[in-house]
């Protein structure tokens, strides 16, 4: 906090262990979350969620079978 002093910087964040100060991020973070609002993601967004899903059922029995063979061994 001394050396921030020293260097007269203001609204930053402190690292105190002992590192220099940290750069404010708060506006960053504000532009991207504005960026996030004005763009959503797709709900048909390609390989989502729920072909993962519809995936691993297709091959949860494939699973049980290998698993069992595996502990056979």
């Amino acid at each position: 906090m001394q050396e921030t002093i020293k260097q007269n910087h203001h609204e930053v964040r402190l690292d105190l262990a002992d590192g220099p100060p940290l750069p404010d991020l708060d506006s960053g973070l504000a532009r991207l979350r504005r960026w996030a609002k004005r763009n959503p993601r797709p709900d048909d967004e390609p390989g989502g969620v729920d072909d993962l899903v519809e995936e691993s059922r297709q091959l949860a029995d494939h699973r049980a079978e290998a698993t069992l063979q595996l502990m056979e061994e």
